[in-house]
């Protein structure tokens, strides 16, 4: 009988073990599954993830770039908020609300809200408008166990490109407003 070699990929052939035989390393700890996330952990793992960031940080760009003093604060506030709302979501947690989302989205609906009020621009009350949307979300959520959590993490998505839609349309047409006025 012909003796097999000690290193002959298998069925039980995975990277591991292949690392192991080469380095010589008897330990070498397994990573989590990259579907399963720890609580606390910082994750733009998906593709979907990934380009939603692209684009909040080109809209981000473009108002920083071209729009008024206005809009780069709601797109400060925005970035900021968007920054935090990463840190402070549970994964893990998916069947339960997010008290620190919640948080973060009423402080920026009064942030619009104030905005709205104070200026002159239409742009503040769309983005109230949507920012409202995501904080009824959250309170059907904590009032209604029963409504599913992908629908709440849906309408924040869609709510939260709402209001960057806003945020450079408002940019955008300052913009033209400047260069039809000779300032730009």
């Amino acid at each position: 009988m012909k003796k097999r070699a000690a290193f002959a990929p298998s069925a039980e052939f995975d990277v591991i073990n292949a690392i192991r035989h080469f380095t010589g390393l008897r330990f070498i700890p397994k990573s989590p599954s990259r579907s399963v996330r720890r609580e606390g952990d910082f994750m733009l793992d998906t593709l979907y993830l990934q380009v939603g960031a692209g684009l909040v940080i080109a809209g981000c760009i473009f108002v920083f770039l071209k729009g008024d003093d206005l809009e780069r604060f709601g797109a400060g506030a925005f970035l900021l908020a968007w920054f935090a709302t990463l840190l402070v979501q549970r994964d893990g947690d998916l069947y339960n609300p997010q008290f620190g989302m919640f948080a973060i989205d009423v402080v920026m609906l009064l942030l619009f809200a104030g905005m709205a009020w104070r200026s002159r621009a239409i742009w503040p009350v769309w983005a109230a408008a949507f920012q409202l949307l995501a904080v009824m979300s959250h309170i059907m959520i904590m009032i209604d166990q029963r409504t599913p959590m992908a629908s709440l993490y849906t309408v924040l998505t869609l709510a939260g490109y709402g209001v960057l839609f806003c945020i450079v349309g408002g940019a955008f047409f300052a913009w033209q407003d400047r260069r039809a006025a000779g300032f730009d």
